[in-house]
């Protein structure tokens, strides 16, 4: 088992695509020749509808690595664990005498899991506790020490080894111009506060909890270098410089269109959010430096996800050629419900991959990748809870991206990140 010790994250990750991006990005889109159109059909998209194998012994298929997983209903620290995928074995997770589990992020190098716990009333008790692969406990952090009141101090991301992000509000609904970023070193519990203060910020309630995933409470995503910060004003996405404390660029919008916060990519160079143009609601990449390139050309949507074609919670692959996300293509079985597919795009020759697995509808679950980019993993719906027709059971499945397989391997659980064995 590797010490649990300060390192550096850049040496371990391949960025070979900065360059490749850089070369093609400009300030003029790419002209739209054929847009995609919703609802009739979705030209350019390509199809690999995946069945869903029986269950399998994982040993058979021979992958390594080992998965951390959240038990949903109740959201439970014993109900959450980790699964060996070598062996298929898991291994539940200490407690440290907490019951509920907030969140939880893997390292960027991927040996390491931190999950954040509270007791039985959700906000009392607050800990960090960050463990291996065998599920040994290498820290606890009581995250009273950090800030206070911790009860609503949240884990956002872990960014690089030694920063790991928490939203922070004094109260539940605290609104983002009083909520503050707060970087903490886990080797060394030093921290850095970010009062999320920024010019014009968003603050409209209660939208404002329903937008942005994990950053809700603050509105505002930091680079790896934490020299650049987008924050959602009421004009739109605003790209910051932290150094010169100067606006770079505003993506002017309508701030209730941004359902999904922008995403860095590892190296935080780009990022990737979603933008109004002619034909409707589109992917762009962007640098650091504001520098933008249009990357998808769908036509006739919104940002509210009640036409075809929305898309929400995008995860870069860890070499930064692609991005995984859920597809909206349809509408669900429940009126007014939407129905979304995992999809991954790829950057370098532009095709979007649908894969037809549903997503499954709880909270902001981003699909996983695995360390060579060549697995995900994500939840997908498994029925209802007995009695019930709206509390919906979930199933998480690993899908081998390049021969379209996918296998089940958990249920009443969601996946939160793909760790290497030592």
């Amino acid at each position: 088992v590797q010490p649990f010790i300060s390192a550096t994250t850049t040496a371990t990750l391949d960025f070979s695509l900065t360059s490749a991006i850089t070369s093609t990005i400009s300030d003029t889109p790419m002209p739209i020749n054929n847009p995609t159109v919703f609802p009739t059909s979705i030209p350019g998209v390509i199809q690999h509808c995946l069945k869903i194998s029986d269950v399998i012994r994982l040993s058979d298929i021979g992958l390594q690595g080992t998965i951390a997983l959240m038990g949903i209903y109740p959201q439970s620290i014993p109900g959450s664990y980790l699964l060996d995928l070598s062996s298929g074995e898991t291994k539940a997770f200490p407690t440290q005498g907490m019951s509920y589990m907030v969140n939880g992020a893997v390292s960027p190098d991927r040996n390491w899991f931190a999950y954040e716990g509270a007791g039985e009333d959700l906000t009392s008790g607050r800990q960090l506790v960050i463990v291996d692969s065998q599920g040994v406990v290498q820290k606890t952090i009581n995250l009273s020490n950090i800030k206070t009141p911790a009860s609503y101090m949240v884990l956002a991301e872990w960014l690089e080894n030694n920063h790991m992000v928490f939203t922070w509000g004094e109260e539940r609904d605290t609104a983002p111009i009083y909520a503050s970023t707060i970087f903490v070193d886990p080797f060394t519990e030093e921290s850095t506060e970010y009062q999320s203060n920024y010019p014009n910020l968003y603050y409209l309630y209660p939208n404002y909890l329903y937008i942005w995933s994990n950053y809700g409470p603050t509105l505002s995503v930091y680079n790896t270098s934490v020299d650049r910060v987008l924050f959602l004003s009421f004009d739109g996405v605003v790209l910051w410089n932290l150094t010169t404390q100067q606006q770079i660029r505003i993506f002017e919008d309508i701030p209730e269109n941004n359902l999904t916060n922008p995403v860095w990519s590892p190296d935080g160079q780009h990022f990737i959010m979603d933008q109004n143009t002619a034909s409707g609601r589109n992917l762009f990449l962007v640098t650091k430096n504001g520098v933008t390139q249009q990357i998808t050309f769908f036509n006739g949507r919104n940002g509210f996800g009640t036409n075809m074609g929305d898309f929400t919670d995008y995860v870069w692959s860890p070499d930064g050629k692609s991005i995984a996300f859920w597809l909206m293509t349809g509408i669900g079985e429940r009126a007014g419900e939407a129905s979304y597919d995992l999809a991954i795009l790829d950057l370098i020759s532009g095709e979007i991959h649908n894969y037809c697995i549903d997503k499954f509808i709880w909270r902001s679950i981003e699909p996983v990748w695995s360390p060579d980019g060549k697995w995900l993993v994500v939840p997908v719906p498994n029925g209802f809870s007995p009695g019930s027709d709206s509390l919906q059971r979930a199933k998480t499945i690993l899908i081998d991206i390049n021969k379209n397989q996918a296998y089940p391997i958990a249920e009443d659980a969601v996946p939160l990140g793909w760790m290497v064995n030592d």
